[in-house]
């Protein structure tokens, strides 16, 4: 899964809002199957912990200025989006083994 093209009607924030939210599914979904998990996809999960929640804090923090400085600001967490989508898949892809 790969985070979306920006709709030209959206803002950033609000494009930002909808990445936020598809990881947020993803995170939940996972973090649900966890007890499935091997211990190799736990260490991966516990691991990125941390970082999620900075990125979370982060995405709250700069929602506002996302309107007002764009695409900066949405290509930089949008890079960070991308690193948790290929985590998440990767987790996924280990509780299905």
């Amino acid at each position: 899964m790969t985070t979306e093209t920006t709709h030209p009607s959206k803002t950033p924030g609000q494009h930002l809002d909808d990445v936020i939210a598809g990881l947020k599914q993803q995170y939940d979904e996972l973090n649900v199957k966890m007890h499935l998990a091997g211990m190799e996809a736990r260490q991966e999960w516990e691991g990125m912990q941390d970082r999620w929640q900075q990125f979370c804090d982060d995405c709250r923090r700069v929602k506002a200025a996302a309107d007002e400085s764009g695409e900066k600001i949405e290509t930089s967490l949008g890079l960070v989006a991308e690193e948790f989508q290929s985590a998440f898949h990767r987790i996924s892809q280990a509780i299905k083994t």
